[in-house]
């Protein structure tokens, strides 16, 4: 009986702590980031996180909130100079991450306001 206990416990908090594993590298400057989210039209669940990767770094994490009915992320991406930044949508539900096809060129002490960001999936 405690054997059964305990592998339930472990099964429990090992689901709690599941999710993306990304850590965010910090920089001295950064890229103000603001962006509604869609998959297939629909916006994205709240919970569900975006990062921003110059090559396989972890540049910016931001958790989806929303508004009037809308996915968001508001953030910064941290980088010392103009490179490209790819994206990935971590679904918490699902415990998937979606690799996005945009990228977008940071501009250090600069702004990417009101950026949408559509997925096909």
């Amino acid at each position: 009986m405690k054997k059964t206990i305990i592998i339930i416990s472990l099964f429990i908090v090992t689901s709690l702590f599941a999710g993306h594993g990304w850590q965010r590298i910090n920089y001295m400057q950064s890229t103000i980031f603001s962006a509604a989210v869609f998959i297939n039209d629909k916006p994205v669940q709240e919970g569900d996180v975006l990062g921003a990767f110059v090559n396989d770094e972890c540049r910016m994490i931001a958790p989806v909130f929303m508004h009037n009915d809308t996915s968001f992320v508001s953030s910064v991406i941290h980088g010392d100079k103009e490179e490209y930044a790819h994206l990935k949508l971590w679904i918490q539900d699902k415990d998937s991450i979606i690799e996005i096809s945009d990228s977008l060129l940071l501009q250090p002490g600069g702004s990417i306001l009101y950026h949408t960001i559509h997925i096909k999936n």
